[in-house]
């Protein structure tokens, strides 16, 4: 009776440690949530992204994001703090982590809002002149140029928010730059149309 008193003991004993030592055998499944921010076909860097777990990051080095040792699960990436003038078809994405070693790859595709735009005239003498070469500079490497009509009216339209600065040149006789004029910064908001008028006179 007492030997088994003793076997039920240290089987009692053993069963705790060997539970145990199976937990320390098998961690939690983990993986990683990676993607890129783009607008336009070029990676964002600056963007605030946020996993559902409440983890943070902000993409970097070409709009790259990576959110490593993730544990088994779904959830939900959102990202903000985006430029004003920039729009995207979803700002939040759904993944889930499996099993050991799995990455996830969810990216984020955005648009810039083009709904500004430029216009104004150009009068030599009080008199609106045509022909004259007009060219707008401003973000993105965005530029344009044209010519002012037969009123002396020029437009840029289509325009991302942001500064932008037109010059104004005039040609002397064979088709050689004279002289140019520049407008300055001129700031653009989303959806704004500004006017910015050149008066210009020669002498007689």
């Amino acid at each position: 009776m007492n030997s088994l008193k003793t076997l039920l003991a240290a089987t009692l004993l053993t069963l705790p440690l060997a539970a145990c030592g199976d937990d320390m055998a098998s961690p939690l499944p983990t993986g990683q949530i990676e993607g890129q921010v783009v607008i336009e076909g070029v990676g964002i860097d600056g963007i605030a992204v946020a996993l559902s777990s409440g983890a943070r990051t902000t993409t970097s080095g070409g709009g790259y994001f990576a959110f490593t040792d993730v544990g088994r699960g779904s959830y939900t990436i959102t990202i903000s703090r985006y430029p004003e003038d920039a729009g995207f078809d979803a700002t939040t994405a759904e993944a889930t982590i499996g099993r050991h070693g799995e990455t996830v790859t969810r990216s984020f595709a955005g648009f810039w809002i083009r709904t500004s735009s430029l216009t104004g005239t150009v009068t030599v003498n009080g008199q609106g002149t045509a022909g004259i070469p007009v060219s707008l500079s401003g973000p993105g490497r965005q530029d344009a140029s044209t010519e002012t009509d037969v009123d002396g009216r020029y437009a840029f339209t289509g325009l991302r928010a942001g500064v932008y600065t037109v010059e104004f040149r005039f040609e002397t006789r064979g088709g050689t730059v004279g002289w140019s004029a520049h407008s300055g910064p001129i700031p653009l908001r989303v959806g704004e149309s500004r006017v910015w008028d050149l008066k210009a006179t020669f002498a007689r």
